[in-house]
């Protein structure tokens, strides 16, 4: 014999299952959506530019510097 009570987990399994299916799609489609952004944000000749300004920058740095210190005794 069948209870009320299994017939009500049936159904709250059903919409469980409906409601983590549709989390899950919803989940996906923010993740592209972040990917899609993420990779329109990204430029190339910034980073290209930002990159030889650290070069430069760390080229300075090592010309200013003493190649070798010797001591005097």
């Amino acid at each position: 014999m069948m209870k009320a009570s299994d017939s009500i987990l049936l159904s709250h399994t059903s919409n469980m299952a409906l409601c983590l299916r549709q989390l899950g799609q919803e989940l996906l489609s923010l993740w592209q959506l972040c990917r899609h952004i993420a990779v329109s944000q990204w430029d190339p000749e910034q980073e290209r530019r930002k990159l030889a300004m650290q070069i430069r920058k760390r080229n300075r740095q090592l010309r200013q510097r003493p190649i070798c210190s010797i001591s005097q005794q």
